[in-house]
């Protein structure tokens, strides 16, 4: 909060109205693809309800993995769907490269959205293939931690 007399800083969070969450184990998987796959079938989405038309959705994803056969750049990013509907929006959440074969790493961000109407959407993590060589891979080994907030401002 700024205090009184103060600028307010455009990026401050004022209020949240509504929060929602997962932190889970993964289970075995891998993918070169180049566009947005989803992650394998550990729970790595949820149901979000949007109270308002004129807030922010704030997306927060981590993931742990490491290439196999090369190197790779992993890009996570998070899926919006409108409940009901068809498919969803990806937005960019980050990039990492694991250039050493086969050693654990982790790639985590964030995204802001506007412009959602007010309406229940799924969040999914996913995960793509920039560039490289390797084989991104996930284990039972792996952690993944996907959260998302409405927020005012």
């Amino acid at each position: 909060m700024a205090l009184a007399g103060a600028v307010a800083d455009p990026n401050e969070v004022n209020a949240i109205a509504r929060q929602n969450s997962i932190s889970n184990a993964m289970i075995i998987g891998t993918t070169t693809s180049s566009s947005y796959s989803d992650l394998p079938d550990a729970p790595t989405s949820f149901t979000f309800v949007k109270l308002s038309s004129s807030t922010t959705l704030r997306i927060e994803g981590k993931l742990t993995l490491y290439s196999t056969g090369g190197s790779g750049v992993v890009r996570l990013g998070a899926s919006v769907t409108a409940v009901g509907a068809g498919s969803g929006t990806d937005y960019d959440l980050h990039n990492r490269t694991l250039s050493t074969t086969d050693v654990w790493g982790s790639v985590g961000g964030f995204t802001r959205v506007t412009g959602l109407a007010a309406g229940s959407y799924i969040i999914q993590l996913r995960w793509r293939r920039v560039s490289g060589a390797g084989t991104l891979t996930v284990n039972t080994d792996a952690w993944v931690n996907l959260e998302a907030m409405e927020v005012q401002g």
